[in-house]
């Protein structure tokens, strides 16, 4: 969720294929709208980010979506809520990157 909607709409295809019954309990966040884009550090600030707010020091996150991808809303997500963390990222020479983080 980076703010270019042609990338952003088939990352969310993605996900709603894979998490088809759980996309509209499961909040998107994303990091690059807070800091910017950070190119070749974007997958270890996306794994950093997911390790602080699994261990507590980011308490909640603001700017999160939730929805089934036609409707999305901002919404706030408690990290202590949260038990998993998938974190992924994109490289423009085509590398992709996924990592799930676990509390």
């Amino acid at each position: 969720a980076n703010g270019i909607k042609a990338v952003d709409s088939i990352e969310l295809s993605a996900l709603k294929k894979v998490f088809a019954d759980h996309l509209i309990d499961m909040p998107i966040l994303s990091v690059k709208e807070k800091l910017g884009e950070a190119r070749a550090a974007s997958a270890a600030l996306g794994a950093a980010h997911a390790a602080l707010m699994l261990h507590g020091d980011i308490r909640s996150q603001e700017a999160d979506w939730l929805g089934d991808g036609e409707k999305m809303f901002r919404y706030i997500t408690e990290s202590e809520k949260l038990n998993n963390i998938l974190c992924i990222s994109y490289g423009s020479g085509g590398t992709y990157t996924a990592v799930i983080i676990s509390r």
